[in-house]
């Protein structure tokens, strides 16, 4: 973080503020682990959003520290939406945890934002329908305050 610091730091809030500045919201992505730079990133420079390898860093960390104040892009891993194995059940089970473990009512804030995406059809449309029909049912009858 030091180097990061001594290099990147500053010039990087000017950058993301000039793009605020403009009416912009301003998403990231950020490769590899960087659980050392989330700070940095929602506290210093003013991240919007950031889309990071939820595989590589503590999501739920990350969520429980930083949900109030910036959006994290979720996506299920690869090695499920693109094996042809995957069944729809096993997708549907997928997409039924990610709403329980990322929504709203658990995350401060938007919850997380999720990516589809799948070589597959039948895997694409399942994780669409399944996240938009469970997540109906599960925040029915539910109204921001």
């Amino acid at each position: 973080t030091d180097t990061f610091e001594k290099t990147i730091l500053e010039p990087t809030k000017r950058f993301v503020k000039a793009v605020q500045a403009r009416g912009t919201k301003f998403v990231s992505h950020c490769c590899g682990a960087v659980d050392p730079f989330v700070p940095y990133m929602v506290e210093e420079i003013g991240f919007d959003a950031i889309e990071i390898q939820t595989n590589l860093n503590d999501l739920p960390g990350i969520l429980e520290k930083y949900g109030d104040r910036v959006t994290v892009k979720h996506a299920v891993k690869s090695e499920i939406v693109y094996d042809p194995d995957t069944t729809e059940e096993q997708i549907r089970a997928i997409a039924r945890d990610i709403v329980d473990t990322y929504g709203a009512h658990v995350v401060p804030g938007s919850g997380v934002v999720m990516g589809i995406s799948s070589g597959f059809e039948n895997i694409y449309y399942a994780l669409e329908d399944e996240i938009y029909t469970y997540s109906k049912s599960r925040y029915e009858g539910l109204r921001a305050k």
